[in-house]
């Protein structure tokens, strides 16, 4: 019971300092505290406290999944943390292929909570789960299906979608003819379901060995755009950098070497092959009219043969040098037009290298393999 006071009324604190008799008031105010520090920290953990109600669309890089996770994580997918009015609801999705497995981008809505600054010259804050989110932060997003991490890239007030675009390039490869032989124009290359390129042109040329090719393919991609950097397949879209391109029956990795189109400019040059001191017989066999065909296509066709013969040096009991005609090889001069790459500077490409005059140029047609020393080129 309170007590009485000395004016007969009653005391709210009896003489043990309890409240009404009944509580400790130290007691009472240890548990008030505890109980705003609890309010407080369970407003921000839980998104219920100060603060208003805000959402940001956040770019999050999830890094390389496998296979089977990258098809998984799709635009609806939604995270809610139990006891929170806080989410993260994925927007957009953008898949590459790389090594090891498939690299994700998602653009996703972040539902949390903007708090006043504690300082006047402060700016408010975004925050999710109590933490606020900067470029740089991990977030986790967590479905029924899987569980990933990844940090956050960009930070906007609006925009659903990610900053893809649809690009072309073109890309040259060295193939096994028996691979080369399975590209063809509109062959499509999907990431987990997704299709992210497809071939739009299509050049074969023979290669460096007998059962190789040099393939030129035009492509057409989605791209994602990357602080001003166009990508395709985790590479930036630059010439001279390599990027994967893989369908139905090939796999194929291509260095870029033209961007900004997918058309393949082509052109003929003629060179002027001179082999050297060869016997007859080898001679004979190279004819005009020889062609190397690939895929029905004529690539490289002689067009004209000369002949004189080869020339020895000769040293005598002495020491003089002589020069003089070989009894029986023969020195062959062959005109080859060429089906080549045309480069915007205007020089040409035959097998993904450049001709020069001096060099050495090998052809295959098929009975008969030629090789010597270019001396001239023309158009």
């Amino acid at each position: 019971m309170p007590d009485e006071d000395e004016s007969g009324g009653f005391s709210v604190l009896d003489k043990n300092g309890r409240l009404f008799g009944l509580v400790n008031v130290v007691d009472l105010l240890v548990v008030l505290l505890v109980v705003a520090v609890v309010v407080a920290g369970a407003a921000l953990l839980l998104g219920g406290g100060a603060g208003e109600a805000d959402s940001r669309y956040a770019t999050i890089d999830l890094g390389t999944q496998s296979n089977f996770v990258a098809e998984q994580i799709t635009p609806g997918d939604e995270f809610e943390p139990e006891g929170t009015s806080h989410s993260i609801t994925i927007t957009d999705v953008y898949r590459s292929e790389q090594e090891g497995g498939v690299h994700v981008t998602v653009r996703a809505r972040v539902n949390g909570t903007t708090m006043d600054p504690d300082e006047p010259d402060d700016s408010p804050t975004f925050q999710f789960r109590g933490e606020p989110v900067r470029l740089g932060r991990t977030l986790t997003i967590q479905t029924e299906d899987y569980e990933v991490d990844g940090n956050v890239t960009q930070l906007e007030q609006t925009g659903e979608q990610l900053p893809t675009q649809q690009t072309e390039f073109v890309i040259e490869s060295s193939l096994r003819a028996g691979a080369a032989d399975e590209i063809a124009v509109g062959d499509r290359f999907n990431v987990s379901g997704n299709t992210v390129a497809e071939v739009t042109a299509l050049r074969q040329f023979p290669g460096n060995g007998t059962d190789q090719r040099s393939v030129l393919l035009g492509i057409s991609g989605q791209g994602l755009d990357r602080d001003g950097v166009t990508e395709f397949g985790g590479q930036p879209l630059r010439v001279g950098n390599t990027v994967p391109f893989n369908s139905e029956g090939y796999e194929l990795r291509g260095e870029i070497v033209r961007r900004g189109t997918s058309e393949i400019d082509t052109g003929t040059r003629t060179v002027t092959l001179r082999i050297d001191n060869i016997r007859p017989d080898q001679a004979a066999v190279i004819e005009e009219g020889l062609t190397t065909d690939v895929r029905g296509e004529t690539v490289a066709q002689i067009t004209s043969k000369r002949t004189e013969s080869a020339e020895i040096v000769l040293e005598s009991e002495g020491g003089d040098i002589f020069l003089r005609e070989h009894p029986r090889n023969l020195d062959v001069e062959v005109d080859i037009e060429l089906t080549v790459r045309e480069l915007a500077d205007g020089t040409a490409r035959f097998r993904g290298e450049p001709l020069r005059s001096g060099e050495s140029l090998a052809i295959d047609f098929g009975s008969v393999r030629t090789e010597g020393e270019i001396l001239r080129i023309s158009d």
